[in-house]
């Protein structure tokens, strides 16, 4: 199943409404290798482009450097909690970020959401509902760029 981006209502085709799956890079940030290694390749399976990070450090460098469209993150790291790694990355950039975690309490949940992640799954979850909800926030994540580009031109090209 492809993913399905909306187009902008003016029925305008933009790079980020036409993007096929493998076009969208989705990084791993988790300890678990048996874990990652199996959402590795299932999210390849769907076409897209995965990445496992086993650290923070080396998934910001590739931020930085790289265009990623998702991270998928657990909480507990290695080198530092994931709230730490959530501040880090929410410090350089508003790139979708979805906790995939086992066994956390409301409270991890609940500040994990606070600190910037935009959806927090509990790693019972099947792959196939993972995929539904990462598929969701990609098309909210482009749906809101697509808004907000026409808005940026009009306002930049007032007379």
């Amino acid at each position: 199943m492809a993913l399905s981006i909306v187009r902008p209502p003016n029925g305008e085709r933009g790079a980020a409404a036409e993007a096929p799956p493998a076009a969208i890079r989705i990084a791993i940030l988790d300890p678990g290798a048996v874990f990652a290694a199996e959402m590795e390749a299932f999210l390849a399976a769907e076409g897209f482009s995965p990445r496992c990070f086993a650290n923070t450090a080396t998934l910001l460098r590739d931020l930085a450097e790289a265009r990623l469209d998702l991270i998928l993150l657990d909480l507990k790291l290695e080198a530092e909690s994931g709230l730490d790694a959530i501040r880090r990355i929410r410090a350089v950039s508003a790139i979708p970020c979805m906790v995939l975690a086992a066994g956390t309490s409301e409270l991890d949940r609940v500040v994990s959401l606070e600190l910037g992640a935009d959806h927090y799954l509990s790693k019972d979850l099947s792959f196939r509902e993972v995929l539904a909800h990462i598929r969701a926030l990609l098309r909210r994540a482009h749906a809101d760029i697509q808004r907000a580009v026409p808005a940026f031109w009009d306002a930049a090209n007032l007379d």
